[in-house]
């Protein structure tokens, strides 16, 4: 435990903590762990199924405190670009048994990993859509990554995907609107929010973003402005955007 505390105030952007890190690539990967700090403490979780930041409890602190700080029990969240499931499994625990998170993830190594942290976790809240969220429904190609991380579609890529929007999986019924939504889709937020640009101006939920490129942060500005989102800084890569209370229905 003395040493999941060094971690934990040693971020991995510094070379003491890269260095204090190298014993964790003994633990074998399939290795069940417990998180050791933050929201999602004492929850199991694989340890090779991302980086040693989930378990540890220092990934992304920021989002984590955004997200536990605004999302209430009884909401729906979708969690896009689900990875392994680290914020599925925290809306799971925020929604609480009376809300529901839907996941929305394409690659196939990382959805074994969100099934499976979902089983260990007792996390019945939480539906898995095997697909990627975009601006049209249909047939993709995705390029994963061999990390699991920055998989993103792509023509050229190696995997065939389905893709699906927001706007049409809610308005046939197939989901209920969300509350709130978070987004970290490797640079297609932009593509995500052009999919979902209906229900954002009916339903107005509050969106976690994340951001990959200028050219993605400067169009997705324009589209939640438009959309009449205010939009506030968590860190220099990642956005809170909220709709003015009087717009909310």
């Amino acid at each position: 435990m003395g040493l999941t505390r060094i971690l934990a105030r040693l971020p991995s952007t510094v070379i003491w903590g890269r260095l204090v890190r190298l014993p964790l690539h003994l633990i074998p990967r399939c290795t069940v762990v417990r998180v050791q700090h933050g929201p999602l403490k004492r929850r199991k979780w694989i340890a090779g199924s991302g980086v040693h930041g989930y378990w540890l409890g220092t990934y992304e602190p920021e989002m984590q405190r955004e997200i536990a700080g605004s999302v209430t029990a009884g909401a729906v969240f979708f969690d896009v670009g689900a990875h392994a499931g680290y914020y599925s499994l925290l809306a799971s625990q925020l929604v609480t048994a009376t809300g529901r998170v839907v996941a929305f993830e394409p690659d196939a190594r990382n959805v074994g990993y969100l099934k499976e942290h979902l089983r260990l976790n007792d996390a019945g809240n939480v539906t898995v859509i095997e697909a990627a969220v975009a601006d049209a429904t249909g047939p993709a190609r995705f390029t994963p990554d061999p990390s699991g991380f920055g998989g993103a579609l792509s023509d050229a890529g190696s995997a065939a995907v389905q893709t699906v929007t927001i706007d049409t999986l809610v308005e046939a019924g197939t989901l209920p609107a969300p509350n709130y939504v978070k987004i970290d889709v490797e640079g297609a937020e932009f593509r995500v929010l052009c999919g979902a640009r209906r229900v954002l101006r009916a339903v107005r939920p509050t969106i976690f973003l994340a951001l990959h490129t200028r050219t993605t942060e400067r169009l997705c500005r324009d589209a939640l402005t438009t959309l009449g989102y205010a939009v506030r800084p968590i860190t220099r890569d990642a956005w809170l955007c909220v709709a003015p209370e009087t717009d909310r229905r």
